[in-house]
């Protein structure tokens, strides 16, 4: 069974330890654990993991700096930062420069749902964002009209219900069923939705739906799949 090797990052120890309590079963293997900027860093950089869990208040820099910097460290890596805020601006700043994924530190989530979010994360690279941040997207594109130009004219009329499924936060699976098509066909289009509108990740081409009116609150909230024409 393949196990997701993990590196843990935090400025205090009692969380790191939590945190590997949590990543102990079969799936998943802690491959580090660091408590400042520069050993983060080189892990990173070393032993080439799946997924960094890290909180950015062990680094000096900027958030989004700091995350950039990790991103470029980690290449492939995932990055889930860990966090007790939902504010937007943070959160769009981390997503910005690179991050997949947020847990909240002082939020009441469960251990199973933890590991679950970052198997998802990795293996069907869903967007791990924050609900209230979510909301809040939804409810900034609520007066926006869809656009249909810049890069997302250059979408094919399938890529255009993925995009939108991959805004509902679907998972390569999930949009495999509900399109009728092969998840190596879902990735085969999300690849193309990226390069076409020249997003460097799944999260940021969703951020960027919601801050270009790509998407708003009309078509967000359907259930059926919408044509982006």
């Amino acid at each position: 069974m393949e196990r997701i090797r993990i590196i843990l990052a935090h400025k205090c120890k009692i969380v790191i330890e939590g945190l590997k309590s949590i990543f102990n079963g079969d799936n998943f293997k802690i491959i580090g654990q660091a408590y400042i900027e520069r050993d983060v860093m080189t892990m990173a950089r070393t032993l080439k993991p799946d997924v960094i869990i890290v909180n950015p208040g062990l680094s000096s820099s900027d958030n989004g700096e700091f995350i950039r910097r990790l991103k470029q460290a980690g290449e492939l890596a995932k990055v889930v930062v860990m966090t007790d805020t939902d504010d937007y601006d943070f959160i769009c700043e981390c997503i910005s420069h690179g991050a997949d994924g947020f847990i909240f530190e002082d939020g009441d989530i469960e251990s199973n749902k933890i590991m679950n979010m970052v198997r998802l994360l990795y293996k069907q690279d869903v967007v791990c964002m924050p609900k209230p941040v979510f909301v809040h997207l939804v409810n900034l594109s609520r007066d926006k009209r869809l656009s249909g130009t810049g890069p997302v004219k250059l979408l094919s009329p399938r890529e255009k219900e993925v995009y939108m499924l991959m805004a509902k936060n679907y998972s390569n699976h999930e949009i495999g069923k509900a399109l009728y098509i092969s998840e190596a066909t879902v990735k085969s289009h999300v690849s193309s939705i990226l390069r076409k509108l020249k997003q460097p990740s799944r999260s940021k081409a969703v951020l960027y739906g919601f801050q270009t009116g790509v998407f708003n609150l009309r078509t967000i909230n359907k259930t059926e799949v919408l044509s982006l024409h």
